[in-house]
C-alpha cells in the first residue's frame, strides 16, 4: 500500500456503489415503485467520509433499481458526475434477472487495469458482482473493505419462485465472500457478526450528515401561532417499519395532533384512504429532498414506529434516526437493539408497539411545551453529532485503512462504534 508521505493515510481509494446524478435519481423515482433513495443518501454521506481520509478518492456507482419489470426499464449507460470535487463513474449494466449480476461484474471488470492501482476499494452492501469484482482487486494487493447496512437477499411479496431461489444462491454466496474481506463498517453488531465474523470492523448505527443540518437550519420556522403539534415520518411504508400501527393509532390521538407520512410502499392506499376520513393525518407522498428538509425544519416531533423485536431490528440500523438528528428537533423511536443507551436517553421512546402504546407515547409528548420538545431535539442531534459526525468517525476509521494489506488484524475495542 502506498502512503500519503507526511500523514501516513492512503493516497488512492474508491467507493464501489450506488451514489447517482441528481438526474438519475430522478428517474428512479419515476421508474421504481419503490426507489432506493436512502441507499444513494447513505452513499454520500459515506462517499464523504471515506473521502476524507485519502489524497484521492473516486466513486464507482451502479443505479439502484429493482429488476425489470418491476423497475420499468431495462438498460442503463455509463457516466461520469461530481460529488463534493469527487469524480463518480457511473457504469452501465443490463436491468434483467440474472444478466444484471453479469453486467454489473463486466463493467466493473473493464475498469480492473485503473482500479488494480487504488490502495483501498470499499464495496457498499452485499450486492454477489461487486463482491466478487472487490476480491479481484484483493489478489492485486489492493486492501478491500465492506459496507453492511442490510440483511442480504431478503424475499420480497413481490418475488417469484425463481426469483426466491436466485435470491437464496446469492445470499449463500456473498456472506462466504464478504468473510473473505479485510475489513468491515457495519451499521449494527448483529450485521458484523453475520457477515464479518472476525474481521476488524468498525460498527457505527449511521453517518451524520451535518450539510442536511445546514440545511435545515436555513429554513424559516414560524409556527408558534397554530397550536398544532406535527409529528412527521418519511421513509418506507410497510408494515414492518411499524406504519400499520402508525395508522391504527391515528383515531386515538388527541386533538391538535397531525401526523404527516411521506414515502413509498405498499401501505399508500390505506394511508390515501385514512387521510380522506382523518384530517389528522396528512398524506404527501414521495416528495423532493427540499420538500423534506421543509417538513423537518416545521415538524415538532419526527417518529420511527419500526418494531424492536425479530430479526429484521437486529439486522437493521438506526440510519433513519442519525438523519432525523440533523433537524434538531425532538425524535421518538421504539427501544432498537441497536441504538445505544445514550442516545435512547435523549429520545422520546416508544415503550409499547401496539397502535394503542404509540398513541400514547404521542399524546403525552404533545403535552409538553414546544420549548421542552425543542430541548429534547436539540439534546438528541448534540449527542448524535458528537459520536457520529464525519471528524469523529474518520478518526475511527484510520487504523481500519492502514493495518496491513489484506490481512486481518485484531477486531476494534469499544470506541466509537468499536466492537
Amino acid at each position: 500500500m502506498t502512503v500519503g508521505p507526511r500523514d501516513g493515510r492512503p493516497r488512492a481509494g474508491a467507493l464501489i456503489g450506488y451514489v447517482v446524478s441528481d438526474d438519475m435519481l430522478d428517474e428512479l423515482i419515476r421508474i421504481d415503485p419503490t426507489p432506493a433513495i436512502q441507499t444513494h443518501r447513505f452513499g454520500l454521506v459515506l462517499l464523504e467520509l471515506l473521502g476524507s481520509s485519502f489524497d484521492r478518492f473516486d466513486g464507482y456507482s451502479f443505479a439502484p433499481v429493482q429488476d425489470y419489470p418491476i423497475g420499468r426499464r431495462i438498460g442503463f449507460g455509463g457516466g461520469t458526475h461530481d460529488r463534493g470535487g469527487r469524480t463518480v463513474t457511473a457504469l452501465p449494466f443490463v436491468n434483467l434477472m440474472v444478466a444484471k449480476h453479469v453486467s454489473r461484474f463486466a463493467a466493473l471488470v473493464s475498469r480492473y487495469p485503473a482500479m488494480r492501482r487504488l490502495d483501498v476499494a470499499v464495496v457498499h452492501g452485499l450486492h454477489l458482482p461487486n463482491l466478487l469484482a472487490a476480491l479481484l482487486l484483493k489478489a492485486s494487493g489492493v486492501r478491500i473493505g465492506v459496507v453492511l447496512t442490510d440483511q442480504q437477499g431478503v424475499i420480497l411479496p413481490t418475488d417469484g419462485r425463481i426469483r426466491r431461489l436466485l435470491k437464496a444462491i446469492d445470499r449463500r454466496l456473498s456472506i462466504g465472500l464478504a468473510r473473505r474481506f479485510d475489513f468491515a463498517i457495519a451499521l449494527s453488531e448483529t450485521l458484523a457478526a453475520t457477515y464479518a465474523p472476525g474481521r476488524p470492523a468498525l460498527v457505527v448505527p449511521g453517518i451524520y450528515d451535518d450539510m442536511l443540518e445546514e440545511r435545515v437550519d436555513a429554513v424559516p420556522r414560524d409556527r408558534s401561532s397554530d397550536g398544532t403539534c406535527r409529528v412527521l415520518y418519511f421513509g418506507g411504508l410497510s408494515p414492518e417499519y411499524g406504519i400499520a400501527a402508525l395508522l391504527d393509532a391515528v383515531p386515538l390521538l388527541d386533538p391538535g395532533i397531525e401526523v404527516r407520512l411521506f414515502g413509498r410502499g405498499p401501505l399508500e392506499p390505506a394511508i390515501a384512504a385514512m387521510a380522506d376520513r382523518h384530517p389528522a393525518l396528512v398524506w404527501g407522498g414521495l416528495v423532493d429532498q427540499a420538500r423534506l428538509v421543509d417538513e423537518m425544519a416545521n415538524a415538532d416531533i419526527l417518529i420511527n414506529p419500526r418494531p424492536a423485536g425479530g430479526a429484521l431490528a437486529r439486522m437493521s440500523s438506526p440510519s433513519k434516526l442519525i438523519e432525523y438528528a440533523a433537524s434538531g428537533r425532538a425524535v421518538m423511536t421504539t427501544r432498537l437493539p441497536s441504538l445505544s443507551d445514550e442516545l435512547i436517553d435523549a429520545t422520546l421512546s416508544i415503550d409499547d408497539e401496539t397502535p394503542a402504546g404509540i398513541a400514547a407515547a404521542i399524546n403525552a409528548a404533545a403535552r409538553q411545551t414546544p420549548a421542552m420538545l425543542a430541548a429534547r431535539g436539540e439534546e438528541f442531534r448534540d449527542r448524535v453529532r458528537g459520536r457520529y459526525a464525519i471528524d469523529a468517525l474518520r478518526v475511527a476509521l484510520s487504523p481500519l485503512l492502514r493495518t496491513g494489506t489484506g490481512e486481518c488484524g485484531p477486531a476494534f475495542p469499544g470506541g466509537v462504534g468499536g466492537r
